[in-house]
C-alpha cells in the first residue's frame, strides 16, 4: 500500500467520526435552543403564539439535521466498503 493511500485513509478515518460528532453537537444545540425558547415563553407569560413561527422553523431545521445525520451514516457505511476493498486500516 502506498504511503499516500495510507495517509489519506488515516485522515478520512479521523474526519468521519469528527463530522458525525459535529452533527450531534448541532442537534444538541438546537434542542437546547428549543428548550430555551419555550421556557422563555412560559416564564415571561407572553402569548402562546409568540415565537411560534421561529419554533416551527427550528423544528424543521432539526428534522433536516436528523436527515443529514442519516446521510452521514450512509457515507460512513460506503467508506467502510472502500476500506475493506483496499484492505485499509
Amino acid at each position: 500500500m502506498s504511503n499516500d493511500l495510507y495517509k489519506s485513509a488515516l485522515a478520512i478515518g479521523k474526519a468521519v467520526p469528527a463530522t458525525e460528532a459535529a452533527i450531534d453537537q448541532a442537534l444538541l444545540a438546537m434542542a437546547n435552543l428549543t428548550t430555551t425558547l419555550v421556557s422563555a415563553r412560559l416564564e415571561t407569560g407572553v402569548a402562546p403564539s409568540t415565537g411560534q413561527s421561529a419554533l416551527v422553523r427550528l423544528a424543521k431545521a432539526q428534522c433536516d439535521l436528523v436527515s443529514v445525520s442519516s446521510d452521514m451514516l450512509r457515507v460512513h457505511g460506503e467508506l467502510k466498503k472502500v476500506q475493506r476493498e483496499y484492505c485499509l486500516p
